[in-house]
């Protein structure tokens, strides 16, 4: 079989075939062994970086935005408003009577909280 004619082939690289095997190991031949893991990329775009910055605050902002976060502000303004209650009544009855007039406001206070920062 002869070698294949470079001037019909043109595919073929003759100086490659021609030259012996490397000594280095694979992992180390630049763009063998895909990009690097050390660094991260880097780019000479600073607006870019400022809309990436601006994008991970903005996602941060909603990450308050969640069932159980209303859930735990709710539950934590009722129990410190029950103590404010339960420091100024003498009474359980007047206690529960206070405890029910201060619930109402802290809900009302915490559901308007909660819909301002979501």
């Amino acid at each position: 079989m002869s070698p294949p004619d470079p001037a019909t082939s043109p595919a073929v690289d003759t100086v490659a075939a021609t030259r012996p095997a490397s000594l280095w190991p694979d992992s180390t031949r630049a763009g063998l062994a895909g990009s690097s893991t050390s660094f991260a990329p880097s780019r000479f775009d600073p607006l870019a970086e400022e809309r990436t910055r601006l994008d991970s605050l903005g996602l941060a902002s909603f990450d308050v935005c969640h069932a159980a976060l209303a859930l735990r502000a709710v539950l934590m303004v009722q129990v410190a408003l029950a103590l404010v209650a339960l420091a100024a009544a003498a009474t359980p009855g007047q206690w529960l009577m206070q405890q029910a007039a201060l619930a109402l406001g802290g809900v009302a206070a915490t559901g308007l909280w909660l819909v301002l920062v979501c």
